[in-house]
């Protein structure tokens, strides 16, 4: 129980490093979370890895979409961020992370960008409604909910699903993510 609360806050560090959040003022309410567990099917997507600082995901996320947009390659889901591991383990340039879309199998590489898969058949899931800069809370929330449950995280990525079609047309507090933990 200790180790999913311990990676629950690890994951949280992480995004509030990404997302620069240290420099605005932090909300003070509660996270209001409806989480559950889900069974999902593998599924493979299409990536661009970033190691690195948290802090060049902006640039990163313009690269990727970029060049995924010149691939021809079509999304079958929303857009994915994955974060593989955690400043609190590593140096910020040590840090792994993935910017992606789930597509259709069989995809090959193309230019920087990678195909993978998400392996994981079982997932704690919670959705985020706010600004982007603050998934960190319902994270946190999430990984408190599965150390109640006594449910175990497997060691996969926290991924951050970005819900809104058009996000830049969207209010930040209407935006929507689905956070996924794999557990068992």
């Amino acid at each position: 129980m200790r180790r999913v609360v311990v990676t629950g806050l690890l994951c949280c560090l992480a995004l509030l490093l990404t997302h620069g959040v240290f420099a605005k003022e932090q909300p003070k309410k509660a996270v209001n979370l409806d989480a559950m567990v889900k069974d999902i099917a593998p599924f493979e997507y299409v990536c661009r890895e970033f190691t690195g600082p948290y802090t060049g995901f902006p640039k990163g996320e313009v690269a990727f979409l970029d060049e995924f947009k010149k691939s021809g390659i079509k999304a079958t889901g929303p857009e994915v961020a994955l974060y593989w591991n955690s400043p609190l383990y590593v140096k910020p340039e040590a840090l792994k992370w993935d910017i992606g879309y789930p597509v259709a199998g069989g995809q090959k590489k193309k230019g920087n960008l990678t195909v993978k898969k998400f392996d994981f058949k079982k997932v704690a899931v919670a959705t985020h409604k706010g600004p982007y800069a603050t998934t960190y809370l319902t994270i946190g929330a999430l990984y408190e909910w599965i150390a109640a449950k006594k449910l175990q995280t497997v060691g996969g990525p926290c991924v951050e699903s970005y819900m809104d079609a058009n996000p830049d047309k969207v209010p930040d507090d209407k935006k929507v993510t689905e956070i996924w933990v794999p557990v068992k």
